[in-house]
């Protein structure tokens, strides 16, 4: 029980990225954490018990997912630009300035209306640290596939950090690195 309540917060924070709701968030959690006791024996304690703990949360919201929605991944289109390459483009994306009050509800509400394909490969890329390679195996797409689905993430999230902004037409200035 003290594993359960020292980590379940953080990993519920995981599931959350991959499902829009608590209750699916919460089953998520509460399978994941079957599965942790189940292998817990299994840990070689090569690397961090909190990134084992991760990827199997991961691996576990994955799997749910692919059961239970229809993740559509937009094939790479001619003439992609690859974004995850430095040039002139990408530092635009990476370093735009934006004048913004955004609360959590506001990140999370911009994070909810990206498409599930973009949703997936930039969880899996920006923040679980999964290389293109990695994501094409895990979710079955190519490599460029994974890149294109970036690629467009980012694009989805500025346009739709604009959009709110111009909602509510706030002036602090923040930053947007994705």
């Amino acid at each position: 029980m003290a594993l359960f309540d020292k980590y379940a917060p953080m990993l519920r924070g995981v599931c959350l990225r991959y499902v829009n709701n608590n209750a699916d968030a919460d089953d998520l959690l509460q399978e994941g954490f079957i599965k942790i006791l189940d292998n817990i024996k299994n840990y070689a304690e090569q690397g961090s018990f909190i990134a084992w703990m991760k990827r199997i949360m991961i691996n576990n919201a994955l799997n749910y997912c692919r059961k239970n929605s229809k993740i559509h991944f937009t094939e790479l289109e001619d003439g992609f630009i690859d974004y995850t390459e430095h040039d002139e483009s990408s530092d635009k994306l990476n370093n735009k300035v934006l004048d913004a009050d955004l609360s959590a509800d506001n990140i999370i509400e911009i994070f909810n209306k990206l498409p599930e394909g973009y949703k997936m490969v930039l969880n899996l890329y920006v923040l679980d640290g999964y290389s293109h390679a990695e994501i094409a195996e895990k979710l079955g797409i190519s490599v460029n596939t994974s890149k294109s689905q970036l690629s467009r993430a980012r694009k989805a999230l500025i346009k739709k950090t604009e959009e709110i902004l111009n909602k509510t037409n706030s002036k602090e200035q923040i930053t947007v690195n994705i």
